[in-house]
This record gives C-alpha cells, structure tokens and sequence, in this order.
C-alpha cells in the first residue's frame, strides 16, 4: 500500500510491509480495507464485494499498464521470472525462450525473440551508464537489472495479461 493511503482521522492505522518469508506469503492474502481497497485492485476494476459478481468487465487502460510495469508486487514477480530464466541458461536468447516458455506456455517467436534481446542490449548499455537506474531493484549487476526488465516486458504483454 502507498504511504498515507490509509491516513483517517479516527485511526492511526498504517500498512506495515511484511518481511522475510511473510512478505511473498502476504501477496496470496490481500487486505481489503472497505474505506480503502488496494490501489491495484481498483485499477483493474475490481468489484466492491458489496454483491457477488459472477464476471468481471474487460477494460483496459493506461493506469493498469503503469501498475504492470512499477508496483512493486509486479517488479517483484519480474525479478522471481528472471532468476529461473538466467538459472540454468548462459546464451541470452535461451534465457528469453526460458521466460517466455514458462509465462505463455508456447514457444516464443524469432521476431519477438530478437526484439526482447534488443530491448535487454539497450538496458544494460543504460544500466552501464548509470547505476541509479537500476537501484530500485536493489541488486548490483546490470546485466541482472536488464534480464530483470525483460522478464517484466514479457509479464506486461497483452497476450500475457489477457484472457482471449
């Protein structure tokens, strides 16, 4: 939850980030505070539980796609997909194949393939330049941050969010 988003007047409850083991258990069990739902959750139109909803709506917008590509709960699951994607493989486009295999379930194609190896090429030329870029990820090499936004690519494109 963002800082101050459950400032009230008549509690001085906050969110407190789990830690350790808790922090990934605490992803499967979200708090749903009533006067206050998870930021995500809203963008992603999610129902009030005021009623049962048998389905949802199908949107999609520009605030879910900065959601996908920033929150860290999805920055989270981008560094998780790129260590099993860099664990047994050395060659770049395998680690691809590896990453894309495991999130759609089918093999990638050689002109996806080759634009997920340009996009890792121009990262870690920019995360050569500058460390800062990459500090949020809290790990020191940059050829693990640009591994890191490619697994975050594939986690964001429209065949992986979207159910057809």
């Amino acid at each position: 939850q963002p800082d101050g988003l459950w400032s009230s007047p008549w509690s001085g409850s906050s969110w407190v980030n789990a830690v350790g083991d808790d922090a990934h258990r605490r992803a499967i069990y979200t708090y749903w505070k009533r006067t206050t739902p998870y930021p995500s959750m809203l963008t992603f139109d999610s129902p009030s539980r005021e009623f049962c909803q048998s389905r949802r709506i199908r949107t999609n917008t520009p605030l879910q796609a900065l959601i996908l590509l920033n929150d860290p709960v999805f920055i989270e699951a981008a560094k998780s997909l790129a260590s099993k994607m860099a664990k047994n493989e050395i060659q770049l486009s395998k680690q691809i194949e590896t990453g894309y295999q495991l999130i759609m379930i089918k093999k990638i194609s050689l002109k996806k393939r080759l634009v997920l190896e340009n996009l890792y090429k121009r990262c870690l030329v920019d995360f050569k330049k500058d460390k800062e870029k990459f500090s949020k990820f809290k790990i020191t090499k940059p050829e693990d941050a640009a591994l890191i936004m490619v697994a975050n690519t594939i986690l964001n494109l429209d065949e992986a969010i979207t159910k057809e």
